[in-house]
């Protein structure tokens, strides 16, 4: 990457980083219920599960089993698909962290 295209990204880390940040509270006071926080760590790791175990290896199997100048095509789809469920997975995990410390507060 050239300079230039790191200037870019600057901003994108910036409102990132803003967007994790919270105001000062108790640590042992929690913004959420439990159930809510339950139900988003299962949809992650289950969100997680489906793509590194079935959509990632589906598509990295599909080019070795169906040998085809038009399947590469298919790959890509699959792969990007896994892609977006990887990211959905980890933006609920950094939910998850955002909401819940487990450092600050491992109780």
């Amino acid at each position: 990457m050239t300079f230039r295209s790191k200037i870019y990204l600057l901003p994108f880390v910036i409102l990132a980083v803003e967007s994790f940040a919270q105001p000062n509270a108790p640590v042992n006071s929690l913004p959420y219920d439990e159930t809510t926080y339950n139900n988003v760590l299962l949809t992650h790791g289950i969100i997680y599960a489906i793509a590194f175990s079935l959509v990632f290896p589906a598509g990295a199997l599909l080019l070795r089993l169906f040998p085809s100048r038009n399947l590469v095509w298919y790959h890509i789809t699959v792969q990007i698909i896994g892609m977006i469920f990887m990211f959905a997975g980890f933006g609920l995990g950094c939910w998850l962290c955002a909401q819940y410390s487990p450092v600050s507060n491992p109780n």
